[in-house]
Parts: C-alpha cells; structure tokens; sequence
C-alpha cells in the first residue's frame, strides 16, 4: 500500500465552499475550467488509485473509475431543493459499482468540511435486510472489536441500509497520504464487508 503521492491542493476545498454560496448553473458555468482542474481530474485520478489497491485486496472488484463515481449533477426529480449540483464529490466501490447499491462495497464522499469514509450496503430491499439480521452473529465478534470501532465507528442501521461510517477534516485532502488513510479504514472493514457478500449470496439461493 506504498504511495505518497499527492492528489488534491485545498483548491479543491475552496471550489466546494464557493459553491455552497454560488448553487446555479451560471456560476458553475463561469469557474468549469477551477472544476475540472482542481476537482474532476484529481478525483478520478484518486479513486483509479484506490481501485488499483482495492482490486489487489478484493479480486471480485474489476469496475473503471467511472463505473464508481457519482455525477454532480443532483436528480432533482423528487427534491424541493433545485439547487443543480452536489457540493461534494463521491463514489461507490464495489463488484458492481455505484449502479448497485445493494452490493455490499464501500463508499467515499469528500466535500468541503469533510472527508467520510464508509464501508457495508447502502441500499437494501427489506428481504435482505431481514437475512443479513438474522446472520449478525457472524460479523458482531468482528464489530465488537476496539480496534474495528475506533477506525470504522459502530453500525449504522436504517431501514434500508447497513454502514460503518467515518468523518475526517476535509483539510486532510491535500495530505500525501490520503489513500493510504482511506484504504486503511476500508481494509479493515473489508471482512465484514465479505461477510455481507456471502449472506446475500445465500439469500439469492
């Protein structure tokens, strides 16, 4: 996991706090070029990187770059709040990437406060939900551990979702080091992560 490499400058930073003020396609039209350079770019440089670690560590995952990362643009369909874009970047990462957000992968969201780090399945149907309930017993010794909590925080459970979340500063985004410090977090959960995988498999049979 040798890498010090530095991906981002606190430009990126200063792009997502300016927008958070300026949430309208004219001022995103005006700074695209602060966009792709301080934004777009390095991030899918960032997670190529991650994923070349991650497909070392997991072999099921074999997904591109853009097959992980999120669109900026928001899906206002369904929203009463129309502002057009998100004020973070973010991807998803697993065997099937961000399309499927049942696989159990891991996720990454960096905006201009923070940096959070999550790890388990995002969105679940209630029969799945149910089975991985039933099956705990196989990732609570893993959970429980102190070591596991202090890197990856307890489970969060909502109707659809099971996660392990952590937030960073986002001022460690120019830290030569962030993929190490990322990757740190998901190989720890990675078992738990597996685990998961396995339950679902079952589930299906």
């Amino acid at each position: 996991m040798n890498g010090t490499k530095k991906y981002f400058t606190q430009d990126f930073i200063k792009f997502f706090k300016e927008l958070e003020s300026n949430n309208n396609k004219e001022w995103f039209n005006k700074n695209k070029p602060n966009y792709e350079e301080f934004v777009d770019e390095p991030f899918n440089l960032f997670v190529k990187r991650l994923l070349e670690i991650l497909c070392k560590l997991d072999g099921t995952i074999r997904i591109n770059a853009s097959e992980a990362i999120f669109r900026l643009n928001r899906d206002l369909r369904f929203s009463k709040d129309k502002s057009p874009y998100k004020v973070f970047k973010s991807a998803l990462i697993s065997s099937k990437g961000r399309r499927h957000k049942a696989e159990p992968g891991f996720y990454l969201e960096i905006g201009a406060t923070d940096i959070k780090i999550s790890g388990g399945c995002f969105k679940l149907t209630p029969k799945q939900m149910k089975h991985i309930g039933n099956n705990m017993h196989l990732v609570n010794p893993i959970i429980s551990k102190q070591t596991f909590v202090s890197y990856c925080g307890e489970l969060r459970k909502t109707k659809s979702s099971l996660t392990f979340e952590t937030l960073l500063s986002s001022e460690l985004v120019s830290s030569d080091e962030l993929d190490i410090l990322i990757l740190t977090h998901w190989q720890i959960m990675l078992p738990v992560v597996n685990i998961f995988k396995e339950i679902l498999k079952q589930e299906k049979q």
